[in-house]
């Protein structure tokens, strides 16, 4: 099983939060990899068509210190193997802030 957490700055970045995300998916003991997704706004347009508010519209996306750290304290809280979202799908890389650039 493949478990998939999503970073947002503000909401699930606390340590103790991911320390227990942690230790849940490794005492499960079928968990393969936790993906750790930086939060991206790439969706916010859909919010903005619909008229509906979007309670994350000022939040930014983590920094890449902020993913690394949270994969430190993944690796070593009981995940069996992880993987980072580096690129995204669309062809988009993360700049020297953490921010998605090009496509």
């Amino acid at each position: 099983m493949w478990l998939r957490f999503v970073l947002v700055p503000g909401l699930t970045d606390d340590a103790e939060n991911i320390a227990k995300i942690a230790r849940f998916s490794g005492g499960l003991g079928n968990v393969d990899r936790v993906d750790v997704l930086p939060f991206h706004q790439m969706g916010r347009f859909k919010w903005k068509e619909l008229k509906l508010n979007y309670a994350l519209d000022n939040i930014q996306p983590p920094t890449s210190e902020a993913v690394e750290t949270s994969l430190r304290v993944v690796s070593g809280r009981g995940a069996q193997s992880l993987l980072i979202m580096r690129s995204h799908p669309a062809g988009l890389e993360r700049d020297s802030d953490g921010k998605w650039k090009g496509g």
